[in-house]
């Protein structure tokens, strides 16, 4: 849940199988984070956010193999 002057946004990403939730918060809070100083509107950053929180937690451990999981979030902050 996420909550500015204009009002408060909750979103929940489904994730079909957790397989490891470490890192999941961090990289909720990354997005956050660029979203805020992007000055992107709050659903967005929420949006944004619980997606890559849940690509974390399909994966074992904090960090991907590959960068490409980085890359698609570069796209998508963008636009």
């Amino acid at each position: 849940m996420l909550i500015d002057k204009f009002g408060v946004n909750e979103y929940k990403y489904s994730i079909k199988k957790v397989l490891d939730t470490v890192g999941a918060g961090d990289a909720y809070s990354a997005i956050l984070c660029l979203g805020y100083l992007n000055k992107m509107p709050i659903d967005r950053i929420n949006f944004l956010a619980n997606k890559f929180a849940a690509s974390i937690c399909v994966i074992k451990g904090a960090i991907p193999h590959s960068d490409e999981i980085y890359d698609n979030f570069k796209e998508e902050i963008k636009n």
